[in-house]
């Protein structure tokens, strides 16, 4: 089976990833009648861990992976994503 993805921001170009990055996904299935909400959260929470030094991109399933999405959080290196996951331990001003 053939999958493809669509990143939910098309300013990014594949270029952007010309690197070797540490990254962590989380995989969401949702139902059709809910993608508007979990996009939203998603959004919401996406400022909230790029301020803890993540490079966050969201991604929607299309032929193969229909109502799936990938939140995906990119990091330099494995001391970036600690310190990261670490800032989120801490209460935000």
């Amino acid at each position: 089976m053939q999958v493809f993805w669509n990143n939910l921001d098309q300013t990014k170009k594949a270029s952007d990833f010309n690197g070797s990055y540490v990254y962590s996904v989380s995989v969401w299935k949702v139902v059709p009648v809910k993608n508007l909400d979990l996009i939203e959260r998603f959004m919401e929470s996406k400022s909230i861990l790029e301020d803890t030094g993540a490079r966050v991109e969201v991604y929607a399933g299309n032929w193969g992976a229909p109502g799936e999405y990938h939140y995906v959080l990119l990091y330099d290196s494995w001391t970036d994503l600690e310190a990261s996951f670490a800032k989120l331990n801490f209460p935000r001003k």
